[in-house]
């Protein structure tokens, strides 16, 4: 008995294959003289393949036993013959169906070559057996659940392997990482703060409390996670963008554009800059333009200098823009607006066309077509287009309006 344990021990370290010693429900059959010495020749040979022979040939017996098939077994998984192994797993198994280690061996060999299904069945007789307590079956339960989307599952068998070793961390973490999956984000922090009180440079629980922080809405402890990740140099890419995503939501836009820099990610670069813009800040938007490729510095620039006033700058910038992008019309709009305020009424009325094709510009544009009407003093023409503007959106002030023009030209007759 003691030259098998040695023997198996020997195959364990080499292939990371159970040892009698995984479990305290763990079984080893009973052997025969010829069994014992056939396994002590074969744990003495020189080499695997020598090994192979000698417990073949002793397979091939008929006093060969449960004990036989698992050790050849194992020889096979070293010679990364798995499906060969996988058959004198089950003959072991078939021998001797309470023997734990077999039937473990026999799930693992089987996941190994891709028969989940197979292998899952296996592992849960392996696990009964076991009396459920084998840490790295309920492990791989776990997995297999989470792959599944079922972290419930997952959860489950996550907590029963906690229960027989509760010092392993890397179970720990999953189950934070369960709970986040579930929604149960408090007590995912919890499990994430209380592994980096014990290692703070675990970096996968501070990514996920931060991460657990923005799901339930607390932006800027999730803010802060992030940071300490990003100092720490061990960040990655998409911890960066994401750290650029909080601060962007935070309207901190100069600091999600620096992550947004960093990441070399153009396109949250643009939406930040253009947030910029568009929350009034046109000098901290020009800054940032020359980090930007065309066509999109050139809307940018075009209308942050609309913004400051500085029309010819911005008439330069949005009509390049407009030649590489005809189809935006709401910079057409904004450079019908130039247009207009430099008195150029033909240019300006062709874009006011143009944006009215749009239901978000039109009404927009009607009024601009409706003032270069008037700065050409066709009010007729701008009566029409006052009653087309009331018509669609009903107001005392273009009501009123309309009015005025209709007086106006009837005093013209």
């Amino acid at each position: 008995m003691k030259t098998l344990l040695t023997f198996l021990i020997f195959i364990y370290a080499l292939f990371a294959y159970s040892s009698p010693f995984d479990s305290a429900f763990g079984r080893v059959p009973t052997m025969s003289p010829k069994e014992a010495s056939a396994i002590k020749e074969a744990s003495e040979a020189n080499d695997v393949s020598k090994a192979l022979e000698i417990l073949k040939e002793a397979s091939s017996k008929k006093w060969a036993g449960s004990a036989i098939w698992f050790n050849l077994a194992n020889v096979q998984m070293s010679c990364d013959d798995t499906a060969s192994a996988i058959e004198s797993y089950r003959q072991s198994i078939k021998l001797m169906p309470s023997f734990f280690m077999a039937q473990k061996n026999l799930a693992f060999a089987l996941e190994k070559v891709g028969r989940e299904d197979e292998a899952f069945v296996e592992m849960k007789k392996a696990l009964a057996l076991s009396g459920g307590s084998d840490c790295s079956i309920l492990s791989r339960l776990a997995l297999r659940s989470a792959r599944k989307g079922d972290f419930s599952s997952a959860l489950n068998f996550c907590n029963q392997a906690l229960m027989y070793d509760s010092s392993n961390k890397e179970m720990y973490f999953a189950k934070a990482i369960f709970l986040f999956e579930l929604g149960m984000f408090a007590e995912c922090e919890k499990i994430c703060t209380l592994i980096l009180s014990q290692d703070e440079n675990h970096i996968e629980a501070l990514r996920l409390i931060g991460k657990s922080r923005a799901m339930r809405g607390d932006y800027k402890s999730a803010i802060s996670a992030f940071e300490i990740l990003k100092k720490s140099g061990k960040a990655k890419v998409p911890d960066i963008v994401f750290l650029g995503d909080l601060l962007a939501r935070e309207k901190l836009y100069q600091r999600s554009a620096e992550n947004y820099l960093k990441a070399d990610k153009q396109e949250s670069l643009e939406k930040v800059a253009f947030a910029m813009l568009y929350s009034g800040d046109a000098l901290g938007a020009l800054k940032l333009s020359d980090k930007l490729a065309k066509p999109a510095k050139l809307k940018l620039v075009g209308l942050a200098n609309a913004n400051l006033s500085k029309n010819i700058e911005a008439k330069k910038n949005l009509e390049e823009y407009l030649t590489i992008r005809a189809d935006d019309l709401y910079v057409a709009l904004r450079l019908a607006d130039i247009y207009f305020a430099e008195g150029q009424y033909s240019k300006s009325q062709a874009l006011y066309v143009q944006c009215q094709s749009d239901s978000k510009m039109m009404l927009s544009a009607l009024y601009g077509e409706m003032k270069v009407e008037i700065a050409k003093l066709n009010y007729r023409q701008a009566l029409r287009l006052a009653k087309r503007i009331e018509k669609i959106n009903p107001t005392s002030e273009i009501s009123n309006y309309a009015k005025l023009l209709e007086k106006h030209c009837s005093e013209m007759e």
